[in-house]
Formats: C-alpha cells, structure tokens, sequence
C-alpha cells in the first residue's frame, strides 16, 4: 500500500502514545472541546486482573485525585483496589531520623493515595470509549501533516 491509499483524518490533535498521560490528555482535551484522535501501536490493556495485584502502583495526590474526579476517571476505579494514604516516612541521607507526615496533623482526609497502574489504565481507557474518542489502536503511524 502506497501513500495515497492510506485515509486521511481530520482531527485538531493527534496524540501519540496510549499510555497514562496520552489516555488522560486526550480525555482533558476531548472535554476542552478539541477533537482528537488517539494512536498507539499496542492496544489498552483487557485482561480481567481482579485476583492478581499489579505491582506497579502510583500514588496519586489529592489534586491529581480531583482532577481524575473531574475527567470522570476515578469514579471507574474500584475502591477495593485504591488505598489511601494516611501516613509517610521520609528518610534522608544523613537523617538520624525520618521526617513523619500525618494526615491527622495535617487535618486532611489523607496525604493522597496508592492506585495499581492497570487499574489506572483501565479506568482512563473505559472513559476514553465513554466519551467516543477517536482511537488507532494496533496502529504504526507513518507520518503526520498539519495544515
């Protein structure tokens, strides 16, 4: 197949990369009133997880949280599978002791929380079809012309 026999899309943005934040920027993006399309050349993760823990995890601060609240993303994500923060140990390199973070002196809810990346992934890839987001899935993109 030639050039020309490829289609020709029309969108504001293209954005490359499925990942978190191309999934998150498209959502932000799509909610700004641009239309987008979203290329990447695997595709978003399908597989039911429910018994196996992923082992990469993301602490997400309560601003990020209220964001991902407003892009309708955390909703999507399973309370069982969030924890939140409630204290943090920080050592530094000379410190005979570390530096605590409370909540509770802080007067907060908690200090952010801990999200699994697949349970992440999969919320944002659940609310990037909710929203009818143009995808290119499984897709190698040759090139790209702006006008």
């Amino acid at each position: 197949m030639n050039n020309s026999d490829l289609p020709k899309l029309r969108y504001d943005i293209t954005i490359m990369g499925a990942g978190l934040v191309g999934l998150a920027a498209a959502i932000a993006l799509h909610q700004a009133g641009f239309s987008v399309v979203l290329v990447d050349v695997k595709s978003p993760v399908e597989e039911d997880y429910n018994e196996a823990w992923d082992n990469r995890v993301y602490a997400i601060s309560p601003k990020n949280a209220t964001w991902l609240t407003n892009l309708g993303v955390w909703s999507q994500l399973n309370p069982a599978r969030q924890c939140a923060i409630q204290a943090m140990q920080i050592w530094g390199d000379a410190a005979q002791a570390p530096l605590d973070l409370l909540a509770s002196a802080a007067h907060v809810d908690n200090l952010g929380f801990i999200v699994e990346a697949r349970a992440l992934e999969k919320a944002l890839t659940q609310q990037i079809s909710a929203l009818g987001i143009a995808t290119l899935f499984d897709t190698f993109c040759t090139g790209i012309k702006a006008n």
